[in-house]
């Protein structure tokens, strides 16, 4: 994929600089909703009645 864009990252260096930070965000991200949940999971603050909102909640980001 990134070979499709070499031109481009020759003339912008920023942007090659810059391309491992933009796709290591995704995985932080998900790591860090895990451990809130596992967290909320633990202390007892995630429950059957918040439990379908909060899939909701996270189910509409994905889209």
């Amino acid at each position: 994929m990134i070979g499709q864009f070499e031109e481009v990252l020759a003339q912008v260096v920023a942007l090659a600089i810059l391309m491992p930070v933009v796709a290591s965000m995704g995985g932080i991200a998900g790591s860090q909703t895990l451990t809130v949940v596992i967290r909320g999971m633990a202390m007892g603050q995630i429950g059957g009645s918040n439990r379908v909102w909060l899939l909701n909640k996270e189910l509409w980001w994905v889209r």
